[in-house]
């Protein structure tokens, strides 16, 4: 995955060098969008689903951070977590667990 990620930097860094992080992260928006909505007309979603991994890695490389080591350490946590019941759309809420003084 490093080599894809690698090229995904190398490609944006010279594409878009003056990209702001707000920028990147408005871009991931608006690419989250168009896959909510390619999935709703069932088209082109591979393609969109790769426009907001494309856009998530360049976010990551302006922090200077790995798609896998965050992506494993965040796993790791919700595995850990409680989650709640099913809603209508298959989401399980996660189980805010109140500390102890």
């Amino acid at each position: 995955m490093k080599n894809i990620a690698n090229e995904i930097i190398e490609w944006h860094r010279g594409t878009f060098p003056n990209a702001t992080e707000k920028a990147i992260l408005l871009k991931l928006t608006e690419e989250s969008e168009e896959l909510i909505k390619a999935i709703e007309n069932d088209t082109n979603i591979i393609e969109e689903i790769a426009d907001v991994v494309i856009v998530a890695v360049a976010f990551l490389a302006r922090r200077r951070l790995w798609l896998e080591d965050v992506v494993s350490t965040k796993l790791d946590i919700n595995k850990s977590r409680k989650w709640g019941d099913e809603d209508e759309n298959g989401d399980r809420p996660r189980v805010k667990m109140i500390e102890a003084d």
